[in-house]
């Protein structure tokens, strides 16, 4: 890793020239996050989280383009949740038509606003919020072509390969999302450390086809390699305890997505078909609904929209969100260990477009088959400068 860093400066100082810029940002974030329906057998139940990130932007207006953000995370209440490895530090070579990226990014695949079926090149840090995860950073090469198509407004040809596997961080056992449950009876909780695949599971590829017709964006992609959201199953411990077991499985998804707009009204819909048929069997030592962990196959579908009132309050936006989330499988066991089934997401976003770029971000999340409910509200201002609170 610091190798590559010194590359990434050497090759930044070469490239230099007249025409080249800088730029730098650093942004310090505090969150104060309390949970009011407390779970009895966690003992962590509170946030208290410090983020400081420094952004660095090389461009030679030419033909490279350098980015690196590093970043830094400590929570003084529950240390399972401090980060400091950059989530995005790459070097990118472009021309006319065609890219070349390497180092580590964020991607992302898909429109929707809270769940994304197609989004699969990146873990997600659920270890953080297990609900709400934000994602990590992969390391990948990846190529891009974009010619110019009479009839399509825009068109965009990409190809990825993703060479290293890294786990998805898991929420510990005492924290306040923390992975537990019983079944037929008996109590379990998670066990560490997670199965990694073998080296040739590990590596992904990808290709994704975007597109613009008017007012329309659409999306073709396929993606084979490493679930990045592992698979759980139940195991008997060398004490006898039952265990929730963590590991990851191999993939082939293809998916597509949609996005008009009409006037304020914005329409989405998004789905992907994922196939388990190249893994062996994972099976439980304590047989729930089916034995094999794994499925053969399922599908995930998202539709919804959004509509905005512009300048409702003097200068403020208002965006009213709705979205329904569905998740199929042949596995009825698959399903205990997920986050979405059948829910529907209401949400209301405020946007001030004040100096101090404040905004209010209500959520809320409702499976319509049982009593499950989430709530979310983020609020967010500049106190002082790049000092958010």
């Amino acid at each position: 890793m610091h190798r590559f860093f010194i590359v990434l400066l050497v090759t930044c100082i070469y490239s230099f020239s007249s025409h080249a810029y800088w730029e730098y940002q650093v942004s310090v974030d505090y969150e104060s996050s309390h949970f009011v329906f407390e779970r009895a057998q966690n003992s962590l139940n509170d946030q208290e989280t410090l983020s400081a990130a420094f952004m660095l932007r090389y461009d030679n207006e030419d033909w490279f383009h350098l980015y690196i953000e590093p970043q830094f995370k400590v929570d003084f209440i529950d240390h399972s949740r401090d980060r400091y490895l950059p989530n995005r530090a790459y070097i990118k070579f472009y021309g006319e038509k065609l890219s070349f990226k390497a180092g580590v990014d964020v991607n992302r695949w898909g429109f929707s606003e809270f769940f994304r079926p197609t989004d699969v090149l990146n873990r997600f840090d659920l270890e953080d919020n297990y609900f709400a995860p934000g994602k990590l950073g992969e390391a990948l090469l990846e190529i891009n072509y974009s010619p110019r198509i009479q009839f399509l407004d825009a068109f965009k040809l990409s190809l990825k390969a993703f060479p290293l596997f890294q786990e998805s961080p898991l929420p510990d056992n005492n924290t306040r999302f923390a992975l537990a449950g019983s079944q037929n009876g008996i109590n379990y909780q998670l066990i560490e450390p997670q199965e990694r695949p073998d080296f040739l599971r590990g590596v992904g590829g990808a290709i994704s086809i975007d597109a613009t017709i008017k007012k329309t964006d659409l999306q073709l992609v396929y993606y084979h390699g490493p679930e990045h959201q592992p698979g759980y199953y139940l195991t008997i411990d060398n004490n006898g305890a039952l265990r929730l077991g963590s590991f990851y499985y191999s993939v082939d998804m293809i998916g597509a997505s949609v996005l008009t707009t009409a006037g304020s009204f914005t329409f989405l819909a998004e789905g992907a078909y994922k196939t388990m048929a190249s893994n062996t069997a994972k099976t439980h030592d304590i047989s729930p609904v089916q034995d094999n962990a794994i499925p053969n196959d399922y599908g995930q579908v998202v539709a919804g929209g959004n509509y905005v009132f512009y300048e409702a309050f003097h200068k403020a936006d208002i965006k009213l969100m709705v979205e329904y989330m569905h998740e199929f499988s042949s596995s009825d066991a698959f399903q205990n260990f997920r986050a979405f089934d059948h829910d529907v997401m209401l949400g209301l976003q405020l946007t001030l477009n004040d100096s101090r770029d404040t905004y209010l971000t209500l959520g809320l999340f409702k499976d319509v088959l049982n009593q499950e409910l989430v709530f979310y509200q983020d609020l967010s201002s500049k106190v002082y400068k790049d000092f958010r609170l």
